[in-house]
């Protein structure tokens, strides 16, 4: 018997009988349009047959199950531990109110994880690259990794490895600006020597902001905070799930970065409060003004909207994303035999070829950077460091391309390096961060 025991039962037999349908008809698949390729990733097993079950991992006895390289999975478990790391620090008092049994679920292919879960947890997702979600005898984190940005697949999975973690302690009755504002932070967060580092402003948050601060379209705070699951979805569909989500970030963000410590307790002791199953409005306006040197909701509200203005984007998040669209330009460029020899050459090569664009978050809200974006990176911040060739490495395919890096941006280097991946004929780049040597 295979060892993912969750996926056996009725809902097994209908996947069989699904690829069996899937296998007997090649009319109705021509019928339907469907690609011979396309017809051949329909006749894999299903993902219960093909994945994994690697057992369960301390300190959180996360267990895994996955049907893609095991390499990748324990990488996503790393980063999913910091993330239960830093939020048991946080929440870790809560008591629990479910069981917490976490499972992290790895799949290669975004379909594969779509047809699984709504077939198996009864969960219609967007196209996200990671999910979590509840059973009744503890939380899933759901994640694809065939998603297109290195970037936009790490915020997603701290964002839903966060939810992961209050899941089981959360009676659901903290607000959805709470609860999307804290996984946006968790997912805004980044990896400092093997710690996550808080506080930081990604662009793509910003920029929701900074306009609608000059369409005067934000939701008033008194609104934002007592809306509740159905009004929260209507805003949405109104104002964009992008600016709801920017709002409650910023919100959550000042009340953890933006004022004193004080401040910060009181926030966490109010989403205790909240968890608990008190009333989120009640109880956010008790844990603000009983305290010694509290403030009324009216006083909160208006220091929030006063930082909205002085918003900027973090320097390292924009240089990561500067850093993700030059990896897409120099993978492009090798593809077709193209090695610049220095900054200059690499830019000037880029600025007369055709647009080349990356998406860094896609799904819910989306953002790209474009290569013909003006002044998207300046040569002169850049350095080239050329491969060390070893004996034998006469070919011109056995020589890696020069490593491109961004020096010292908030005490971190960035850089494009490359790796051959066995059996392919071609260097693969990905973006590296280091701790600036001083």
């Amino acid at each position: 018997m295979h060892p993912i025991m969750p996926f056996h039962g009725a809902h097994l037999v209908c996947l069989m009988i699904l690829s069996c349908v899937f296998s007997g008809s090649a009319w109705g698949s021509q019928q339907d349009g469907i690609s011979s390729e396309e017809q051949v990733l329909r006749l894999r097993a299903p993902w219960a047959l093909r994945a994994v079950d690697y057992g369960t991992f301390p300190p959180d006895s996360i267990r895994v199950v996955s049907d893609g390289d095991r390499g990748q999975a324990e990488r996503l478990l790393q980063r999913v531990r910091l993330v239960r790391e830093l939020s048991a620090r946080w929440f870790g008092g809560f008591p629990l109110r479910r069981p917490d049994a976490p499972r992290l679920l790895v799949f290669e292919r975004p379909e594969d994880m779509l047809f699984t879960l709504r077939t198996d947890l009864a969960v219609r997702m967007p196209r996200l690259p990671a999910l979590a979600v509840l059973r009744s005898d503890g939380p899933d984190l759901a994640v694809t990794t065939g998603y297109a940005s290195e970037l936009g697949l790490e915020r997603a999975v701290q964002r839903e490895a966060f939810l992961q973690f209050l899941m089981p302690r959360c009676a659901g009755t903290l607000p959805p600006w709470a609860r999307y504002g804290l996984a946006e932070c968790f997912g805004a967060m980044l990896v400092h020597g093997g710690r996550l580092g808080h506080g930081h402003q990604p662009p793509d948050l910003v920029a929701p902001l900074t306009k609608a601060l000059l369409g005067e379209r934000l939701v008033p705070f008194d609104r934002l905070i007592r809306l509740d699951e159905a009004g929260w979805d209507h805003f949405e569909s109104v104002h964009g799930a992008a600016l709801m989500r920017s709002q409650a970030w910023s919100l959550v963000q000042f009340l953890l970065h933006g004022g004193t410590e004080d401040l910060a307790r009181r926030f966490l002791r109010w989403v205790e409060l909240a968890c608990a199953g008190n009333d989120p409005v009640d109880s956010l306006e008790s844990v603000l003004s009983t305290m010694p040197g509290g403030a009324s909701l009216e006083e909160l509200g208006a220091a929030w909207r006063n930082t909205l203005a002085g918003l900027e984007p973090g320097a390292l998040h924009l240089a990561i994303e500067r850093a993700e669209l030059l990896r897409a330009c120099l993978e492009e460029i090798e593809a077709e035999g193209l090695r610049p020899a220095d900054p200059v050459a690499l830019m000037k090569l880029i600025a007369d070829r055709d647009e080349v664009r990356h998406v860094m978050r896609s799904g819910l809200f989306s953002s790209s950077l474009s290569s013909h974006r003006q002044g998207w990176l300046d040569p002169s911040v850049l350095e080239f460091i050329a491969p060390v060739v070893r004996g034998g490495q006469v070919a011109s395919d056995a020589i890696p391309p020069p490593e491109v890096w961004i020096r010292a941006v908030d005490g971190w280097d960035l850089g494009v390096t490359w790796a051959r991946i066995p059996d392919r004929s071609r260097w693969f780049p990905r973006v590296e961060r280091r701790p600036t040597r001083r």
